[in-house]
């Protein structure tokens, strides 16, 4: 093939413009999977938000029980946690699902060991509201150890615990 031909000005226009069309092709599919991904990823954000207000309503009623000295409904408790669990496992990440496991043990273990430290459940409680923060992109610095400033207001006496 003759090299002018590939010079020619007329084609040398082509070029430019089939360049340009597959520029702003890749240009397009690119952001078409940046705006489905941002779709997704604020899709999930909004169902993270209602599940894990959903886990802290739970927490706190179960403080709020404990502090007024009512008896703890664990029948209506483990049904309720296996309600949350269920759309929790589709939203949360890794740390909010080890942090939620920790304290149903911490949990199952107060109930079933006499001579049991409580505040290991309150602290896995703290950490467990601290994982979810985290999930959502808002900053735990400063919560202390045990995250205890997240429950100091429900808890007086939690920074006198070691």
């Amino acid at each position: 093939m003759d090299p002018a031909i590939l010079l020619n000005p007329a084609l040398i226009g082509i070029y430019g413009l089939l360049l340009t069309g597959t520029g702003a092709l890749i240009g397009y599919a690119v952001r078409y999977q940046l705006d489905k991904r941002k779709e997704l990823v604020s899709e999930v954000n909004r169902e993270r938000r209602a599940v894990y207000q959903q886990i802290v309503e739970f927490l706190f009623s179960i403080l709020q029980d404990t502090k007024q000295g009512k008896p703890t409904d664990t029948n209506k408790m483990v049904a309720d946690l296996y309600r949350i669990y269920s759309k929790k496992v589709l939203y949360a990440s890794p740390e909010v699902i080890d942090a939620l496991n920790d304290f149903m043990e911490q949990s199952q273990q107060a109930n079933a060991v006499k001579g049991f430290d409580p505040y290991r459940v309150i602290y896995c409680m703290a950490d467990l509201m601290a994982a979810m923060r985290k999930d959502l992109g808002l900053s735990n610095k400063g919560m202390g150890k045990h995250n205890r400033r997240l429950l100091r207001v429900l808890i007086t006496d939690i920074d006198k615990q070691k």
